[in-house]
């Protein structure tokens, strides 16, 4: 039996399960032909469940790491399974009989079952050294088979979560509004900072002062970006991208924003708060 432990070991087992020494034919193969009087062993426990057991391992890797080396540990998963293993195609019984030029007429199995069920069939009727052999390397072919579900399984875990990831990285991300510029102007309009400008009532239309307009502001500011948002405000546009006073929604992120770091609010701010 094989011990799990991580996926080094499952590689290594992927990539030896050649040279696997199975102790009931090796002994036969030796001096005792009696030793296949019973079912082969089942090694099946050794090489199956190998998904489910790294699952969990990949899965709480992933989860303790910060987003971008989610990425790059994902990736390397996927591409160091890739490069040590390989898919392997599905063989019928009667293929692998053939491949293997084993005289099925010997053996006591309907050619419709499993090849697990042939595996596990005594042998008694076996005879000769090359016979024994080859079912050897038929075992040995099956569990390659049963490691390569695995494998697929595995593949499958780490391209799942790689989807996931790649999804959330092309969703709007809502946190990073405030790198909008209605956002940023709007902390201009609340802190007051904006008066400097314009002429701001509790409620009714805001005015430019004498000597400045849009794009005078957005130059005075630093920022030439700003002028729509400027604009889009003091000529009240129906438009919660460039009219700060449109959505409620923004203007309650914009006075959450101005509480949590002690910047005070304007009453005729709070006094323009849509009431929807």
């Amino acid at each position: 039996m094989f011990k799990k432990e991580n996926l080094e070991d499952f590689l290594f087992l992927y990539n030896n399960i050649g040279d696997v020494p199975f102790t009931h034919f090796e002994d036969a193969l030796v001096n005792n032909f009696d030793a296949l009087d019973v079912p082969f062993p089942d090694y099946c426990k050794s090489v199956e469940g190998w998904c489910d057991f790294l699952q969990i391992e990949i899965s709480e890797n992933y989860l303790s790491l910060p987003i971008d080396d989610k990425f790059f540990y994902l990736n390397y998963l996927k591409n160091k399974i890739k490069l040590e293993t390989g898919e392997l195609k599905k063989k019928t019984l009667v293929e692998l009989l053939n491949f293997y030029d084993v005289n099925s007429d010997i053996l006591d199995y309907e050619k419709n079952k499993p090849l697990k069920d042939l595996l596990n069939l005594s042998f008694k009727s076996i005879t000769g050294l090359e016979n024994l052999k080859k079912f050897r390397d038929l075992h040995r072919e099956y569990y390659q088979y049963l490691l390569n579900i695995e494998r697929n399984g595995i593949l499958n875990h780490v391209n799942g979560l790689i989807e996931v990831l790649e999804n959330r990285s092309k969703a709007p991300n809502k946190r990073y509004y405030k790198n909008s510029n209605w956002f940023k102007v709007g902390v201009l309009f609340a802190s007051g900072e904006m008066e400097k400008y314009c002429i701001i009532p509790d409620k009714g239309k805001i005015l430019f002062k004498v000597e400045f307009n849009p794009p005078k502001i957005a130059k005075d500011l630093e920022n030439l970006s700003f002028e729509k948002n400027i604009l889009g405000t003091i000529s009240e546009y129906s438009s919660k991208d460039k009219n700060i006073f449109y959505s409620k929604e923004n203007m309650l992120k914009i006075i959450s924003h101005c509480n949590e770091n002690g910047i005070s609010v304007k009453p005729y701010f709070t006094n323009r708060l849509p009431s929807e």
